[in-house]
């Protein structure tokens, strides 16, 4: 049963909602970004982050790319050419270090440029509201929630995610609108094609996300036809798109592979004698020490036999281990899968929030069904295909960040619903 109290809030969220309507989309999505920015810079400040440097392979790479222009060197020593990270974050990073420098300007201007991206993820949560239909201040809901709210600051500010998630934001939209089309469109298919390519020359785990949404537009697009021809096009430019960087590594590793060449390597660190699901937990037990990003050995393994045959070596020992251990893999593997949903941290108030988030966005998905069943499918297509890769590998809250918008989105869906429904009931039983 409703309390009058219930009622209040339901009633200062429809008046709230009234007086969005009246301010323009770009002001709000304005202010959006200048709290979002703000807090995270603030954050940043605070902690000192600009003057800790950090030694991620991302910075290895960007590092070596703009002091010798070679696209390598990620792990403790110098080992050369490298394919273990996607191209376009290290390019970025080295754009910014021949900028600043890879000292403290340099980490200052990557901590700003992360921090601008992750806010730019905020700020258009409106916005993807406004496209898919849904009421205004579920976007701005959102929106303040991910402002506010600085769950990940650390990932938003230093890492590849931010990034990501803002790229598959917009790719959902690209997405939506080629669903919808009743013509073809050469600037829609073109504009798709290349976004899809640089995204995955950004995060290659979106590949699932691409062959599942492409599935699901020939059940869900309006025009079947337009969406073939649209298809067969964007697979065109994706794979132009990617070629440079295929042909590079071909010429440099002498085989082929999609985008990133460290699989085995990732494998082999996740599926041993010491694994553990969980990435913090694989670190304590010292399953981590095979890794050439903190091991001097396995660091001169790879100089030695080179990246391609080393990641074939641990390709052939994680293989070997998950077909010896096959019930201790599939307890890493249901673990893996609970993480990725239910996070584990080492944040208590942060875990319970991530929890919360899941399951009210659950719920979210649930009404979304109700009122945009197109949209719906998307969301539930993203949640299916984006983890699978990472059920296999040990777990990371960092992994799901592309996702947390979708998160942030259909909580306060569910809390629109809640509330609106809360105001409704209120008045029926007046009525009575």
């Amino acid at each position: 049963m409703s309390s009058p109290h219930n009622y209040g809030w339901s009633r200062a969220w429809r008046r709230w909602d009234e007086r969005l309507q009246k301010i323009p989309l770009t002001a709000t999505c304005t202010a959006l970004f200048l709290l979002a920015l703000a807090i995270r810079i603030g954050l940043a400040l605070a902690l000192k982050l600009h003057a800790a440097p950090r030694y991620t392979e991302f910075e290895r790479i960007a590092s070596s790319l703009a002091l010798s222009g070679l696209f390598g060197n990620p792990y403790l020593i110098p080992t050369g050419p490298t394919a273990h990270h996607a191209p376009l974050y290290p390019l970025i990073l080295s754009g910014l270090y021949s900028l600043f420098g890879t000292g403290t300007s340099g980490r200052t201007a990557q901590l700003v440029f992360n921090a601008c991206v992750a806010s730019l993820q905020y700020a258009l949560l409106p916005v993807v509201a406004a496209v898919t239909k849904l009421r205004h201040s579920v976007g701005v809901l959102a929106g303040i929630m991910g402002a506010l709210l600085p769950l990940h600051y650390l990932i938003e500010v230093n890492s590849v995610e931010s990034l990501a998630a803002t790229a598959l934001m917009l790719l959902v939209l690209l997405t939506l609108r080629a669903w919808q089309q009743t013509e073809f469109s050469w600037s829609l298919v073109t504009l798709h094609g290349l976004s899809w390519g640089a995204a995955l020359l950004l995060a290659p785990t979106f590949l699932l996300i691409f062959l599942a949404l492409g599935l699901a537009g020939y059940a869900l697009a309006l025009s079947r036809s337009n969406w073939r021809k649209h298809t067969m096009l964007l697979c065109c430019l994706m794979a132009l798109t990617l070629l440079p960087w295929t042909v590079r590594n071909y010429k440099q590793f002498g085989k082929f592979f999609f985008v990133r060449n460290n699989l085995g390597l990732e494998l082999s660190v996740s599926h041993n004698d010491r694994a553990r699901a969980a990435i913090d937990d694989n670190e304590k037990s010292g399953a981590y020490r095979g890794h050439p990003f903190s091991s001097e050995a396995e660091a001169l393994k790879v100089k030695q036999m080179g990246e391609a045959a080393y990641d074939r070596e641990k390709m052939r020992a994680a293989s070997n281990w998950i077909r010896t251990n096959p019930l201790r893999f599939l307890n890493l593997t249901v673990l893996r899968v609970f993480y990725f949903w239910f996070p584990k941290t080492t944040r208590p108030a942060q875990m319970l929030a991530l929890w919360a988030l899941t399951l009210t966005s659950i719920a979210g998905l649930q009404q979304l069904f109700r009122e945009n069943r197109s949209l719906a499918w998307l969301m539930t297509t993203l949640w299916l295909s984006f983890p699978f890769t990472y059920y296999f590998l040990q777990s990371s809250v960092r992994y799901r960040f592309p996702l947390h918008w979708t998160f942030l989105l259909l909580s306060a869906l569910a809390a629109s619903h809640f509330l609106t429904q809360n105001h409704v009931w209120h008045r029926r039983n007046l009525r009575h």
